[in-house]
């Protein structure tokens, strides 16, 4: 994959593309953001529709809305979620976007938190530790075995 490449299947000069992306990566990851940021909108736009149902119903309604998405665009479904590109490494500008739809999830687990909370299992500490990277974008009180479940659920 190149820009000349692109370019000759859009039957332009690869001049054209030149003027706007300094190369093949550049491309991508303009492309992989709109992606994300597509992706994400539909998410959305699904969960604003049942705002006020049930978290259960809210959940399905985000999985449901971002099937549809990658139904609806299998290309950029494939560019964000396939196989790595060879060579390409994505540049931290993509990781906002990415994280846009499990913040969504996320933020669901933190409407399961009550003032009352069940008891909630421990868990070992090699995955309490694990949980680290994702504690900063859970909302707070979110139980570790909650989060789990969660992450679960969404893979």
């Amino acid at each position: 994959m190149s820009l000349r490449g692109i370019a000759r299947e859009m039957d332009m000069a690869s001049s054209a593309l030149f003027r706007y992306f300094r190369n093949r990566d550049a491309l991508l990851t303009a492309l992989i953001i709109d992606s994300y940021r597509s992706l994400a909108d539909a998410a959305d736009v699904a969960e604003a529709r049942v705002h006020t149902a049930s978290v259960g119903d809210r959940w399905l309604a985000i999985c449901h809305g971002v099937r549809d998405w990658a139904v609806a665009h299998p290309h950029e479904y494939t560019l964000i979620f396939g196989s790595p590109i060879p060579g390409y490494a994505a540049p931290q500008d993509t990781v906002a976007p990415a994280h846009r739809v499990p913040l969504l999830l996320g933020s669901l687990l933190g409407d399961l938190v009550t003032d009352d909370p069940p008891v909630h299992e421990e868990l070992p500490a090699a995955v309490e530790r694990a949980l680290d990277p994702v504690r900063a974008v859970i909302p707070p009180g979110v139980p570790a075995d909650l989060m789990v479940r969660g992450l679960m659920a969404w893979t």
